[in-house]
């Protein structure tokens, strides 16, 4: 598939051609180092084809998530514009705080978030919450494995005794960190994809090159994938500020691959802009 449009980089409009072929998209375009450099620091995979055999003087980046969200933006969209949505007042039959309120409401209208607050502020309850009215919202079916629950071990015996606290009539299907690693290795195609994802504690998956972060980062885009407009993921961390901002990275790129500009962690770590 070919497709001309134009890229708006620094106020300046270039005319770019896109080709879609063998998971790759193909870029033609004039000579600029604007573009060049765009596509180097934002785009995942980035390949100067000048070098192949035989040599073509373009580049090629992955048909992936976070590459369609960067060039909407190039393209002058805005794929930014959901997060700007004021979420809708929540109401709920749990006692929750105004807090817990504005996290659940922010998950429920954004479908794909982070939970970044201190411990001990109730964001699992607020993550309940949501399950529960989407769990009516979707007529799904209990007993069900359409919610999943990711964390550490110790995590995990806490949320059980939350769900017993609060009469939850329903159990999502827990896994450590350890245990989604092992799932996706031996994932087959004929199981059932959550359309609900919660990773607690998710400065876990701070690391891109860890496991249980690549486990992770595949399933959410198989929600993505699969459940378009009822899929739902949400991070619950407790160390909203860490020591090194480059921690986000990866965090970021679960919830919403292209978010942040830059294409890696080091290109992050370098401040390339």
């Amino acid at each position: 598939m070919e497709k001309v449009t134009s890229f708006i980089i620094k106020r300046r409009r270039y005319r770019v051609k896109l080709v879609y072929a063998d998971n790759y998209i193909y870029f033609h375009f004039g000579y600029s180092p604007d573009v060049i450099a765009e596509v180097k620091e934002s785009m995942q995979g980035a390949h100067y084809c000048g070098y192949d055999k035989p040599p073509r003087k373009i580049w090629r980046i992955d048909q992936c998530p976070r590459n369609e969200f960067r060039i909407a933006f190039l393209q002058g969209q805005n794929p930014y514009a959901p997060y700007d949505v004021t979420p809708e007042n929540w109401v709920s039959d749990l006692p929750l705080y105004e807090h817990q309120k504005e996290m659940a409401a922010h998950w429920y209208n954004h479908r794909f978030a982070i939970f970044a607050c201190e411990m001990g502020t109730g964001k699992t309850l607020a993550a309940i919450d949501v399950c529960n009215r989407l769990i009516k919202e979707q007529n799904i079916k209990l007993p069900s494995l359409a919610v999943w629950y990711i964390g550490p071990g110790t995590g995990i015996r806490a949320v059980q005794r939350e769900f017993i606290k609060w009469n939850v009539d329903w159990q999502p299907r827990y896994f450590t960190y350890n245990a989604i690693v092992k799932e996706m290795k031996q994932w087959h195609p004929s199981k059932r994809t959550p359309n609900i994802l919660i990773v607690d504690e998710s400065s876990y998956i701070k690391t891109p090159t860890a496991q249980r972060t690549q486990a992770i980062a595949h399933l959410a885009v198989a929600i993505r994938t699969e459940y378009p407009k009822t899929g739902y993921i949400v991070e619950m961390s407790g160390t909203p500020a860490p020591k090194a901002p480059i921690d986000w990275w990866a965090q970021c790129e679960v919830a919403c691959p292209g978010f942040l500009r830059e294409a890696n962690i080091h290109k992050m770590k370098n401040g390339n802009r």
